[in-house]
């Protein structure tokens, strides 16, 4: 892909870190390949960085990090 679907920018290969959710918890699979415009950074994934992503779904017990995120209301 050489342009973004949306706003017609470059869009060029690089390693992203992905963020999804299973249950009640977040999960970050880091260094997924990607095509992010340089312009308004839409994500594309391809069919390898997709099967990437579901297989480290499946490990989702033998994580290697853990991370702590502060959560904040917005009724705060």
């Amino acid at each position: 892909m050489k342009t973004c679907y949306f706003c017609k920018g470059p869009v060029h290969r690089r390693s992203i870190e992905y963020m999804g959710r299973k249950s009640n918890g977040y999960y970050l699979v880091k260094d997924v390949d990607a095509e992010v415009c340089d312009n308004c950074g839409e994500t594309y994934l391809g069919p390898e960085s997709v099967e990437l992503i579901d297989s480290a779904w499946e490990r989702i017990t033998e994580a290697q990090e853990h991370l702590q995120v502060p959560v904040v209301h917005s009724s705060d």
